[in-house]
């Protein structure tokens, strides 16, 4: 099968949804969540590849330019670099060599409890899921500074990730993909 854009928007719209479900309770190890953490700020990067192809047709068309317009594909970007390439040499695109994942928690349902192990401990804030026995559902919290001088700020994976997917959605209207 030839992948064209199309295929990595899908690819992306179906590595969300695999977070939807890491965080209301999957069967899976933690490292198989993380790593389809990891895939779908990956496959956002690819994406960009994708349409920056499609696109290479126009030479007034800056597919970079309309992508650094929105925050949650600047994270993305700077997530998946990292992620692919161990670390990050050039500008990143929220101004912040350090952007990361900052922390994991997970919620493993092994009888009819959920019982919780999290980053910090007994955080009162954090809610606990109730989640099917057999399962685990983890959750991620990324830290970034969004613009040179400014404090960091935090996002939930999740709430990233469905901003990510809308963010993309109006790019590829734009460009009038979709």
């Amino acid at each position: 099968m030839i992948s064209t854009w199309r295929n990595q928007w899908e690819h992306l719209q179906t590595f969300q949804r695999r977070i939807e479900d890491i965080y209301a309770g999957r069967p899976g190890d933690s490292t198989e969540a993380y790593a389809d953490m990891q895939s779908f700020f990956e496959r956002s990067e690819a994406l960009r590849d994708w349409v920056k192809r499609a696109m290479s047709s126009d030479p007034t068309v800056d597919v970079d330019a309309e992508l650094k317009k929105w925050l949650p594909l600047r994270v993305a970007h700077d997530l998946a670099v990292k992620s692919k390439h161990a670390g990050q040499d050039r500008t990143p695109w929220t101004a912040d060599l350090q952007a990361t994942v900052l922390s994991q928690a997970v919620t493993i349902q092994v009888q009819a409890v959920p019982l919780r192990a999290s980053v910090p401990p007994n955080d009162p804030a954090v809610s606990i899921p109730v989640i099917a026995p057999g399962t685990a559902a983890h959750q991620w919290t990324v830290t970034y500074t969004a613009v040179a001088g400014q404090p960091s700020a935090t996002r939930d994976v999740l709430d990233l990730s469905r901003d990510v997917v809308a963010a993309w959605r109006q790019v590829l209207k734009t460009f009038l993909l979709i």
